[in-house]
């Protein structure tokens, strides 16, 4: 993360001080690769927790916005799988993008300052709030 060096000079104490501040968030050029980190799931019935085992549950994700795509990456029962992005909006500190597949509406948010994800998918019967981490696609390569 780039950070700029603000020194303030407290005339009043006679004191001077450098405080790191963090620079104005960036978006990353080109696409993202996200990991989810951690989940929850809630039912209708308000019962909340870690997702049930032994589904296919998407762990990694390509996220192209330039051209409107999420693509699965795994695991490798899932890889390949797209969804069109539908809607989007950026800003200096993120990226919200959303969709809707087989009847399930889902959004992510990227925050620039730390690369975390938030992804929600809901439908009918359940939600699921997923957080991750991102990094540019270009730097998954060693």
């Amino acid at each position: 993360m780039n950070i700029m060096k603000i020194t303030l000079a407290l005339a009043v104490f006679g004191l001077g001080a450098t405080i790191s501040v963090p620079a104005s968030a960036q978006a990353p050029e080109g696409p993202l690769v996200c990991s989810a980190t951690r989940a929850v799931e809630c039912g209708e019935d308000y019962d909340c927790g870690p997702p049930v085992p032994g589904q296919d549950r998407v762990t990694f994700i390509h996220i192209d916005a330039d051209n409107d795509t999420v693509t699965m990456l795994g695991p490798e029962s899932r890889r390949g799988e797209t969804s069109t992005i539908q809607t989007k909006s950026t800003s200096e500190s993120n990226l919200a993008i959303a969709g809707i597949d087989a009847n399930r509406v889902w959004s992510a948010v990227v925050d620039y300052s730390d690369m975390s994800v938030t992804i929600t998918v809901a439908d009918e019967e359940a939600a699921f709030v997923v957080f991750g981490q991102c990094i540019p696609a270009d730097k998954t390569s060693p």
